[in-house]
């Protein structure tokens, strides 16, 4: 009985059912689930992968990937808000302005490579609405300059020796501070003052992703808004890679000094400092040393004196030269690569940074001078013949673009909004290039030169008539080679026609011009600049 007892109270106790306070301890698991431990190590993998990343970035790769994304975010930002806001019912100055917010601090955060575009933006002033180019005219202030240690490695990676071993003097307080470079001044063994350009320590590490950014995107928008911006975009990429090898732009400055030195008129105006090859390496120039104003300090400028129609005459003729019969040009003649001067009493222009330039074919030379020829005599026939060859198919629209003014002042429509007609432009654009393949893309490069040109003198109230000027070295240099076989007579008599039309476009344009400089004239100081011809032209182009 006893034992029966036993086995019983065995047998309760083995099914008994556990106490509340047993159940909830031992249904508890001693480890988290897999899923989530895997979740947590791939957290913090990331993290970590993150956080190394970005420390090796701002230490040893000049922040080019922080850079990197910092303009994919902006950028992507910029594209999607006009995408979805750029219509009518849309506040379009709005939108202009908190975009070109969005871009300045893009640009004035990266710096480098990315102040340099900025400045084209702000000289191509009939490009972009005038928020663009009044937030982007700060960027022409001193960019951020190299210490002292970044200087001497430079030169130890370049020359195996510090500055010292090299100059009689080598002053580190830097003289001025560009996008790519900045300049230091130093005296050579022999006494000469020089001026030093050292390119900055980080431009080598960023370029590469700089312009990969700016080709990707543009490639982008050209997607968006159906334009040929991709293929446009990889050349002017390759152009301004060029300007980060200095052996390159001395080769530029030798070349272009040959032609000024040929030319009696120009070369007593117009003078290219000489360089010091044996002091140069690709990140390294030595050139002679040139005290003179540059032409974007236009208080100074006036302050000296200097006769500034006669300078930008100087200038623009210049460049009409070498686009239209020396066939190598110097693509950014911004006014901090001009600059004014006095020598022995007599004022000279001074052209100064040689790296980002084009060469022209003879058959390109030829083309483009009969371009601007016959736009300048509105002989419309032979301008849609030009730009056939080329692919492009609106010949309006291209002569326009080209000489910065309107081409066919008949087409003067009007549009009830801005927007409405931003998107005119945008549709004529899309029809301009019709064959991006036979277009030669040294235009683009062709067409900034001259949209700075056009900056630089309105800047100035536009006291030259660019036009007239570039039209006229145009004609002058043009040979026509259908007339090389024909008879004397039959040549003398076209050549007495063309010049006689050319001569009456050219009385036209000069009246023109006289009026609105007598206009000018009686206009108080604040109105002189938007009075200017370049102003006139510019917004009678845009529909203003």
């Amino acid at each position: 009985m006893r034992t029966f007892a036993r086995l019983a109270s065995q047998a309760v106790q083995r099914t008994r059912i556990p106490s509340k306070s047993f159940t909830t301890t031992s249904s508890k698991p001693l480890h988290p689930p897999r899923k989530h431990l895997w979740g947590r190590k791939i957290g913090g993998s990331l993290i970590a992968a993150g956080t190394v990343a970005y420390l090796y970035d701002i230490t040893y790769n000049d922040e080019a990937f922080t850079r990197s994304l910092r303009a994919i975010r902006i950028l992507s930002l910029l594209a999607i808000d006009y995408k979805f806001n750029f219509h009518e019912a849309y506040e379009l100055k709005e939108l202009h302005a908190r975009n070109a917010d969005r871009l300045f601090y893009l640009l004035t955060t990266n710096k480098g490579l990315y102040v340099k575009m900025g400045q084209v933006l702000a000289l191509q002033g009939s490009n972009f609405p005038p928020v663009y180019q009044e937030k982007f005219a700060q960027l022409f202030d001193n960019a951020p300059q190299d210490t002292e240690e970044q200087v001497r490695t430079t030169f130890r990676q370049d020359f195996g020796t510090d500055p010292e071993e090299i100059f009689d003097t080598f002053d580190f307080n830097c003289i001025a501070s560009a996008s790519i470079a900045q300049v230091y001044k130093a005296t050579l063994k022999s006494g000469e003052p020089v001026a030093v350009k050292i390119q900055h320590a980080n431009i080598r590490n960023q370029i590469y992703w700089d312009l990969k950014v700016y080709t990707t995107f543009m490639g982008i928008y050209g997607w968006l808004f159906n334009l040929p911006t991709g293929v446009i975009s990889e050349y002017n990429a390759e152009r301004i890679a060029t300007e980060t090898n200095f052996e390159l732009e001395l080769n530029n400055a030798e070349t272009s000094r040959k032609f000024l030195n040929s030319d009696r008129a120009l070369s007593k105006n117009i003078y290219i400092p000489q360089n010091y090859p044996q002091y140069s390496t690709h990140r390294i120039l030595t050139s002679e040393w040139i005290d003179a104003i540059p032409l974007g300090r236009k208080n100074e400028i006036i302050e000296a004196g200097f006769d500034i129609t006669k300078a930008l005459t100087q200038v623009i003729s210049f460049c009409s030269k070498q686009m239209f019969e020396w066939g190598c040009v110097h693509c950014d003649p911004h006014p901090g690569n001009i600059m004014l001067r006095r020598v022995q009493g007599k004022e000279q222009v001074v052209i100064i940074d040689h790296g980002l330039y084009v060469y022209e074919t003879e058959e390109f030379k030829a083309q483009n001078c009969l371009l601007w020829k016959s736009m300048f005599v509105l002989d419309r026939e032979t301008v849609k013949q030009v730009i056939r060859e080329w692919g492009i198919g609106n010949a309006d629209v291209f002569a326009s673009l080209t000489m910065l003014k309107k081409y066919n002042e008949n087409d003067q429509e009007k549009y009830k909004s801005e927007a409405e007609y931003q998107k005119h432009l945008i549709k004529q654009f899309q029809t301009m290039i019709q064959d991006v393949s036979k277009m030669p893309l040294i235009l683009m490069l062709l067409g900034r030169a001259t949209a700075i040109l056009q900056g630089c003198n309105k800047m100035y109230g536009s006291p030259v008539n660019r036009v007239k000027i570039m039209a006229t070295q145009a004609s002058s240099s043009f040979r026509d080679p259908t007339l090389s076989s024909s008879f004397w007579p039959i040549r003398y008599f076209k050549s007495v026609v063309d010049h006689a039309k050319f001569r009456f476009a050219v009385f036209l344009m000069d009246t023109a011009f006289i009026l609105i400089r007598i206009r000018q004239f009686f206009a108080s100081q604040e109105e002189q600049e938007q009075l200017g011809f370049e102003a006139v032209i510019e917004r009678q182009m845009y529909g203003g």
